[in-house]
């Protein structure tokens, strides 16, 4: 069974906003279709007056659907978490691990000359997964701390796709899919193996 563990990454709220629009935007846009072509044609055949009244209601609906979908997609409680620090692991066929991530600052040896007090993990149960010290004395070394995980069975998977070079995982009853850059993944992680493992495209 492959196992694919992606670097930790931070997704931004476009990436969602992009995909919502993709999802949603269809179905809205057949609902508004019809009766701005009802007023286009009444205007070309009746009055020319209805091809402004069409115009008007195109430029004053587009902006408020496109709200909608802001902010129903990016005010959930899950988009919060979304879009923090996290790391993906991918056991194909089995589950999807989603670590949650926060930085800590370390603070340097130059620090501590100043008068700072010598530096002391804290003692809880985040477990320290990565750890980056720059170049720089002024510069404060960085640790990646665990602060909560999220797993989602294969079962839960309801569609697979591919998506401005990120894999987008919808999964039943979640709202937000699991999106996860490929430029995060290992160099011979194949997203389409993924989706014929799962069998839902």
């Amino acid at each position: 069974m492959a196992v694919f563990e992606s670097t930790p990454f931070r997704l931004t709220s476009s990436v969602y906003f992009r995909i919502a629009v993709r999802q949603k935007l269809p179905k809205v846009a057949l609902s508004l279709a019809l009766p701005i072509l009802i007023l286009l044609a009444a205007g070309a055949i009746f009055d020319s007056r209805m091809l402004f009244i069409a115009l008007m209601i195109a430029f004053i609906f587009a902006p408020v659907v496109m709200s909608h979908i802001y902010y129903s997609t990016l005010l959930q409680p899950e988009a919060r978490r979304a879009l923090s620090l996290q790391r993906a692991i991918v056991e194909s066929g089995r589950k999807i691990t989603l670590v949650f991530l926060k930085t800590e600052n370390k603070p340097t040896e130059k620090d501590n000359e100043g008068g700072l007090s010598e530096y002391t993990p804290k003692m809880s149960d985040n477990q320290h997964l990565l750890s980056a010290t720059g170049s720089d004395s002024d510069t404060k070394a960085e640790k990646l701390v665990k602060v909560g995980e999220t797993i989602y069975s294969w079962n839960s998977i309801s569609e697979i796709s591919l998506f401005s070079r990120n894999l987008v995982i919808w999964l039943v009853g979640v709202s937000l899919p699991v999106v996860i850059p490929l430029s995060a993944m290992p160099a011979d992680f194949d997203p389409y193996s993924i989706e014929t493992v799962s069998g839902k495209n």
